[in-house]
């Protein structure tokens, strides 16, 4: 069961810096002027929660469930 849990966990996080991976590529080619540790780490104000973190979430599923896709496709 542990053990279960610590792959969820890992591929949470793995998403999620996939994600940021994806969000910080894209602010660099419209020419935002931000870090990858700023992506990480930044918070919203009014809530406390991170800013990026959820959005480079379901962007790394996507991501990854694509790739997927892709894969099982072509191989």
């Amino acid at each position: 069961m542990a053990n279960k849990i610590f792959e969820l966990l890992i591929k949470q996080l793995i998403s999620v810096y996939i994600g940021c991976s994806i969000i910080f590529l894209y602010y660099k080619i419209i020419g935002k002027n931000i870090s990858y540790s700023e992506i990480i780490n930044a918070e919203d104000k009014n809530t406390g929660l991170k800013k990026y973190r959820y959005k480079g979430f379901y962007i790394g599923v996507l991501f990854m469930t694509i790739l997927v896709i892709l894969i099982a496709e072509f191989l």
